[in-house]
This record gives structure tokens, C-alpha cells and sequence, in this order.
């Protein structure tokens, strides 16, 4: 801005502007993973398995709470140049270290398995929230159980009520699948009690349910009883 007044220049006049430069947090970042890749000034190894990864400890500890306590909050991994990490896989911890160098992630469904365990683990909300997106838009009557089962496992709370509403609004289709015939007794009981189901008739969950029994006949037919009492 520039402003030329006959009696000089008052700085109160100027008021003042303010600029967010998104290209200076992209070249910043972009900076930070050249470093990493070339283990310039990085002060950390994770050990996975037999990879290992050369990373930042503030990067890593402003990307995910799980590292900020393990390198803040005075346990001895705050003193070691070199951490093993159990309960991951190396080609998940990868993608994760990718994203928190560059906020990007590629989900895969042969990724999404690993990297939302991974991710939830290391609490990385983002990739939390990218795998349960992609998850949701994998919904089908072939799968939604298990992505239900598996949401539920991980803490995925909203994509688990997105899921068993799926379930809830396709249950003719996904009785005739197999993730349907090998849910557990009780899954098919708290399944089969809900009033949401969309069938036409209560006949159609009578079927559903002898179809399931038959299926584990031998493990079955003694709760049979219990079972369709539920219909």
C-alpha cells in the first residue's frame, strides 16, 4: 500500500494488512521432507520391524499426540536417537510419516486395513478421518458388516452408526451374503431385534435367520430357540 500525503507521512494512517502465504507452509513442508529423506538435522530413528525411519521429533510430536507424550512427557524415548515401534507395519508407518511431511494420504482398500489401525494408534485425526470416508464410500451389501465390525474395533463411532444404518436399509441384500451367514449368535440376535430393518414382511427375516442357523448347523441349532424368539 503507499500512500503520499502534502504534510508527511502518519504511520496511524496506514492502518495495517495481514497476509496468510499457504505457499510458504507448502515450501516449508516440502523443505522439511527434502531434509528427512536426505537425514539432514533429523534427531530420531523409528525401527519398524526391519525399516528403518530417519524423522524430526517436532514434526512427528506436531502431527500426532502419541509421539507429543512420548517425547515430551519424560519417558525414556525422550533421550533415544533410536525408538522401536511394535504394533505396526512399516508400509503403514510410512504413509503416515508421508502425511505428516506433507498432509497428503492415499487410501487404498489394500492400505486402508493397515493404516487406519495405524493411524488410531498414533492418534492422526486426518488419516483417521480419510480411511473412515473411504470406508463409507466402500459400503455394499457384500462388506458392510465387516466395515461396521472393524469401525467399531478402531473407535470409529460415526462410521459405524453410517454403517449399521447401511445394514439396517439394504437387510434383504445383505442376508444373502457371506458376512451375514457367520456373524455370532448374538450379532444375529441384536441384528435381527432392531425395529429399523427394512424388510417387507417379518416372514423374510424368519428365512434370513434358518438360512444362518443351517449355515453352522452343529454350533446353532441348540440356540435356535433363543434365536428366533428374536424374529
Amino acid at each position: 500500500l503507499n500512500r503520499t500525503h502534502s504534510g508527511g507521512c502518519n504511520s496511524s494512517d496506514l492502518g495495517d494488512m495481514s497476509f496468510m502465504m499457504f505457499d510458504y507452509i507448502r515450501d516449508a513442508l516440502k523443505a522439511m521432507d527434502m531434509m528427512r529423506s536426505h537425514h539432514m538435522l533429523t534427531d530420531v530413528i523409528l525401527e519398524v520391524g526391519t525399516e528403518l525411519f530417519h524423522a524430526h521429533r517436532l514434526v512427528l510430536a506436531a502431527a500426532s499426540p502419541y509421539f507429543k507424550a512420548m517425547f515430551t512427557g519424560g519417558l525414556r524415548e525422550c533421550e533415544m536417537n533410536r525408538v522401536r515401534l511394535q504394533g505396526v507395519s512399516a508400509t503403514a508407518m510410512a504413509r503416515l510419516i508421508h502425511f505428516m511431511y506433507t498432509g497428503r494420504i492415499r487410501v487404498t482398500e489394500n492400505t486402508v486395513c493397515q493404516l487406519l489401525p495405524a493411524a488410531t494408534m498414533f492418534q492422526v485425526t486426518n488419516v483417521i478421518q480419510a480411511c473412515c470416508n473411504f470406508l463409507e464410500r466402500q459400503l455394499d451389501p457384500s462388506n458392510a458388516i465387516g466395515i461396521a465390525n472393524f469401525a467399531e474395533q478402531h473407535g470409529c463411532n460415526e462410521l459405524c452408526r453410517k454403517a449399521n444404518q447401511y445394514i439396517e436399509s439394504h437387510f434383504s441384500q445383505i442376508c444373502q451374503e457371506e458376512e451375514f451367514l457367520q456373524l455370532s449368535s448374538l450379532q444375529l440376535i441384536t441384528l435381527i431385534k432392531k425395529d429399523e430393518l427394512n424388510v417387507q414382511e417379518e416372514k423374510e427375516v424368519y428365512n434370513a435367520v434358518l438360512k444362518c442357523v443351517k449355515y453352522d448347523e452343529d454350533n446353532r441349532y441348540i440356540k435356535m430357540e433363543h434365536i428366533l424368539s428374536a424374529v
